[in-house]
């Protein structure tokens, strides 16, 4: 999807010059390229691991032979994330996160604010003003949408296992209250690793999801003064609207009619004025174009307590 935006924003429309930077690698939450320098291809390295190793003085040419990296550690000092914030002070972030963990109170807690947090801090560490930060909700898969079709059921527990680093995660000690959360302490190379172990319940239905990430994002708002983007809202009104339209593409990515909707809730948010022309690079209809900005216009025109949200 970033790639869609800078196609479809890099153009001058209505005396607004729009530059679209992707500043992520692709396909990873925020907390990892909060954390990650990449380098060639899908290639990687823990720029927190890497800088507690310096710190106890190892040396870049063990640290590359223990994980088996192959850039010049000499000369990177931060993530690719951090390396373009310090350079580019940005008058607008969009970020998407993981929907493993918006969809859950725990992660969301644990792992969304804290990177958010991080983030935050990031920013003000270069530039004197916060930028616009503007928060992409998940949109339903496609597996959920058939589940609630054929009325499937979820295994009501699932067990979730992934590795914190404390740096995110601040002190284990606040991590204690969740009732459904267990840690334990890994020391690894000298750095004390969180590990967490959550039990949730996935949702069975569409509006289950919109309800769970609704309730996760609010509370980030309130907290972190950001804004929230109804781009699953207005993904699943178009879905049910027109469902002969192809919304997915592989797996579960956004298709281009997908993509579309998306740039033009961006442009509306960003904006703050009705879409008469998004330009459509991604080759879709004119009049699937047109339907699609008249659909966005009236749901920011609608109050928010008469929008539909099922």
């Amino acid at each position: 999807m970033p790639q869609t935006l800078e196609e479809e924003l890099n153009v001058n429309t209505d005396s607004l010059i729009f530059t679209v930077d992707q500043i992520t690698y692709p396909g990873h939450s925020l907390r990892m390229n909060i954390r990650y320098y990449h380098y060639g291809g899908k290639y990687m390295i823990n720029m927190d691991l890497v800088n507690g190793l310096r710190s106890k003085s190892i040396d870049s040419d063990s640290i590359n032979k223990r994980f088996g990296s192959r850039c010049n550690l000499d000369t990177v000092l931060m993530s690719n994330l951090e390396s373009s914030i310090m350079r580019n002070n940005y008058d607008i972030i969009i970020v998407q996160e993981h929907g493993s963990i918006t969809h859950s109170e725990l992660m969301m807690s644990i792992i969304g604010e804290k990177s958010l947090e991080r983030l935050i801090g990031i920013i003000e560490r270069y530039h004197s003003r916060v930028p616009r930060i503007i928060y992409f909700t998940e949109y339903a898969s496609r597996k959920l949408y058939k589940k609630e079709r054929k009325g499937i059921k979820s295994i009501e527990n699932r067990v979730i296992h992934r590795d914190y680093d404390t740096v995110s995660c601040k002190k284990n000690e606040e991590l204690v209250p969740f009732e459904k959360a267990s840690i334990f302490e890994l020391k690894r190379d000298g750095i004390i690793w969180a590990v967490i172990y959550d039990t949730i319940m996935p949702s069975n239905t569409v509006q289950e999801q919109f309800k769970s990430i609704n309730t996760n994002l609010t509370k980030t708002k309130n907290e972190y003064s950001i804004e929230i983007s109804p781009t699953n809202l207005l993904f699943n009104e178009i879905k049910i609207n027109h469902p002969r339209w192809i919304m997915y593409k592989g797996g579960g990515h956004p298709s281009r009619t997908a993509s579309y909707v998306f740039v033009c809730v961006f442009k509306r948010m960003i904006t703050g004025k009705n879409i008469d022309e998004v330009s459509s690079k991604r080759k879709i209809s004119r009049r699937k174009a047109r339907i699609i900005r008249d659909e966005v216009n009236d749901f920011f025109s609608t109050p928010a307590t008469e929008r539909r949200i099922d």
